[in-house]
């Protein structure tokens, strides 16, 4: 059996994992979020159900939301892994670097660690000179933020290996606010601490950040 079918079954869940972020974030933004029984959620770069997901915890206690992630496979793994989830099958680019298009196909970098896939020409570069390589490219179907985000939700997770900061950019242009946004790069939390975003939490590989409207308490 493909190892991360296996990962989605039960028997993942049978060694008592408090964590199934990559680093913990997911319990740090569910104490941030501990007032809310049952929210909801958008996590962009969405990879697998379980294995290093920012949100399964919170599927697990009764949320539910939108998982956007373009590798067919990890995105075949939650219409029976998440079922209660809507499931996007593409990647999300911002019109900071891909102008007014935002539809469409471009390609998409596949690495023998999934994990790694981007859209990113210059991330999938990076990865290749510290010694990852790219099986393939692909033409993979592209959406912008505002096709998946309609309405506000309590967590937006992005991590999109490279192309956090765009996203972010088209966030700024939207009235929505999520509560509390996990994002990589130190130029996405910069433009996040301009509309009143709060850095709370850092791991090693992401940035937690609360929304901190001016006059509201920590």
């Amino acid at each position: 059996m493909n190892s991360n079918w296996l990962k989605n079954t039960f028997l993942y869940d049978l060694f008592g994992k408090r964590s199934f972020a990559q680093c913990g974030e997911d319990l740090i933004a569910m104490e941030l979020l501990k007032e809310i029984k049952k929210g909801s959620y958008l996590e962009i770069g969405a990879y697998h159900p379980k294995v290093f997901s920012n949100t399964y915890l919170f599927y697990k206690k009764g949320w539910r939301g939108t998982v956007v992630e373009p590798n067919g496979e990890m995105a075949g793994l939650y219409k029976w892994g998440r079922p209660g989830d809507r499931v996007v099958e593409a990647g999300v680019r911002g019109q900071q670097r891909s102008g007014d298009r935002g539809q469409g196909t471009e390609k998409y970098y596949i690495f023998g660690e999934a994990a790694r896939n981007t859209f990113d020409k210059q991330t999938a570069e990076e990865y290749q000179r510290a010694g990852f390589r790219v099986q393939r490219t692909e033409q993979k179907k592209v959406i912008r933020l505002g096709e998946v985000l309609k309405k506000n939700v309590d967590l937006l997770s992005i991590d999109t290996e490279g192309l956090d900061e765009e996203i972010v950019v088209d966030l700024v242009k939207t009235k929505i606010r999520p509560k509390v946004l996990i994002v990589e790069g130190e130029k996405a939390g910069k433009v996040l601490e301009k509309i009143n975003y709060t850095l709370v939490g850092l791991t090693g590989y992401s940035m937690i950040y609360l929304y901190t409207p001016l006059g509201s308490p920590l």
